[in-house]
């Protein structure tokens, strides 16, 4: 299947005065494990209540199900995964409401 990594993607950040997002195209973070392309995201709570606190242009999103584009460990390109990140409050370039995430294959991620 040989899926071509992306450069860059779209992701959703935390706009100018931290009261909402914007959709902006951005540069792919770099990484060493795992990259998702992202299918399906869910909001949580945890996601609205990071805008009080995260800077402008930090990825948000918690919670992906997607297809592995680049695999690692025990997986491979195009195996079905979900799972959990902190996106922009440990990572502010990684958060699931993007394009593409990129996990760590020993995070909490199952095939599905």
């Amino acid at each position: 299947m040989s899926a071509k990594v992306p450069l860059t993607h779209r992701a959703l950040v935390v706009n100018a005065d931290q009261k909402g997002w914007e959709v902006k195209e951005q540069a792919l973070p770099k990484f060493d494990d795992l990259l998702v392309q992202v299918h399906t995201v869910a909001l949580n709570p945890t996601d609205w209540k990071h805008l009080a606190f995260n800077k402008p242009g930090y990825s948000s999103g918690s919670d992906f199900a997607g297809v592995v584009v680049k695999g690692a460990g025990d997986f491979k390109e195009g195996d079905r995964v979900a799972g959990f990140t902190r996106g922009g409050a440990l990572q502010q370039d990684n958060g699931a409401f993007a394009g593409n995430i990129i996990i760590a294959f020993t995070d909490f991620l199952t095939n599905y």
